[in-house]
């Protein structure tokens, strides 16, 4: 015998089952997913299917209830951020900071500060560090390889602050000079490069992230103009 969440007997669980009223529930169930910031969780529907609504979670019709001017700029937008950084080297994350950099001068002035001063430094990789010695010997060989890595950190640091107060006695607008040190992030010498254990893709990443800074720029100065006319 079978007590139904109603209080009614049954003689079985599969008596039960048949009835109208359980097979009119229907319950649809999708794993959690995520993708790209988005997600699907498990719908439930209770009792016989509702066609009536126009985005009904039973049938999974959708209708689009936006105007074509809105489903235009929405197309657009996306069509623009798609295109905007065609490398696919750059996080979205990066590419909002770098439209910051575009539209705030303030913002741009301190980033462009901050990058002319940074050291850039890279984890010392494991097959680099001695094998089966003894701790001291790893740690004399870790301290003298931070040593050399950071003294050479510390010269290109200082050419590269260098090269930052040059553009600033020139008058370049923040963001400009941003875009200007990331190109001198992409030339710098092979040998500094292999010392520190850049990526293989360093050199294209900086230059991703300069030419969405331009592309970037031009479309807040296109705004600009728009506003002021």
């Amino acid at each position: 015998m079978y007590i139904g969440p109603e209080g009614n007997a049954w003689s079985s669980l599969a008596d039960y089952q048949k009835t109208p009223a359980v097979k009119a529930t229907t319950i649809k169930e999708t794993s959690t997913e995520r993708s790209g910031g988005t997600a699907k969780y498990s719908d439930i529907a209770t009792g016989p299917a509702d066609t009536s609504h126009p985005n009904n979670a039973v049938t999974g019709a959708v209708t689009n209830s936006l105007s074509s001017e809105t489903a235009g700029l929405l197309i657009q937008a996306s069509q623009q951020e798609e295109a905007a950084d065609p490398s696919g080297l750059l996080h979205i994350s990066e590419q909002h900071g770098l439209d910051d950099i575009a539209n705030d001068p303030g913002y741009a002035a301190q980033r462009a500060r901050e990058m002319g001063a940074l050291h850039y430094l890279t984890a010392i990789p494991a097959e680099d560090m001695p094998k089966n010695g003894d701790p001291a010997e790893v740690w004399t060989a870790f301290a003298r390889k931070s040593t050399f890595r950071m003294a050479d950190a510390e010269q290109m640091r200082q050419k590269r602050s260098a090269y930052y107060d040059s553009l600033v006695e020139k008058g370049l607008p923040p963001a400009e000079i941003y875009m200007k040190i990331l190109e001198y992030n992409a030339d710098l010498p092979q040998a500094h490069k292999d010392t520190q254990g850049f990526s293989a893709n360093w050199k294209e990443q900086q230059l991703a992230a300069r030419d969405y800074l331009q592309q970037a720029i031009e479309r807040a100065k296109d705004e600009s103009g728009n506003t002021e006319s």
